[in-house]
């Protein structure tokens, strides 16, 4: 799907447990006028000192405090909002998944949209450079399993 595609899910009269992931910056402009809300994910952990230090446990710390944010966040039977999810890749990191985006966020005048904003490119010292090594269409793969519609993923065109 491109940005024209989202566009016409935005516009449909209701959605149908929808969840997109969205890859690239844009997503502000598209969603402008949109009766939408942000949820940081990086707002659901706590600082460094007071997060546990095994991986499993922060992983069912953000998968609790995700589920909670979004029971939170749920309009009115009635209302209709684009819950607007930033730093999403957080959910690979932890192997979270997306249930509970279309448990608690996913319905007729709900629509999850999980925002990753594409890798600036910056210049490593020769001494760091073979040892970071980071993979942009790994996160797509990632995702496009965890979709109900394949195509509800969104990529811009650079």
């Amino acid at each position: 799907m491109n940005p024209k595609g989202f566009k016409a899910v935005l516009d449909r009269p209701s959605w149908s447990k929808d969840v997109v992931v969205w890859i690239g910056d844009g997503l502000g402009n598209v969603l402008e006028g949109t009766h939408h809300k942000v949820l940081d994910l990086l707002d659901l952990l706590p600082d460094d000192e007071s997060l546990p230090s095994d991986r499993e446990d922060r992983a069912d710390l953000l998968r609790r405090n995700l589920e909670q944010k979004l029971v939170e966040l749920r309009p009115a039977d009635s209302e209709r909002a684009v819950l607007r999810v930033r730093n999403a890749a957080l959910l690979t990191r932890y192997g979270v998944g997306l249930q509970s985006f279309y448990d608690l966020f996913g319905g007729a005048q709900t629509l999850a949209v999980l925002e990753i904003n594409r890798a600036k490119s910056v210049q490593l010292p020769g001494t760091v450079a073979g040892t970071i090594d980071f993979d942009p269409d790994w996160l797509v793969e990632y995702f496009k399993p965890l979709l109900a519609k394949p195509d509800n993923l969104c990529v811009e065109v650079e």
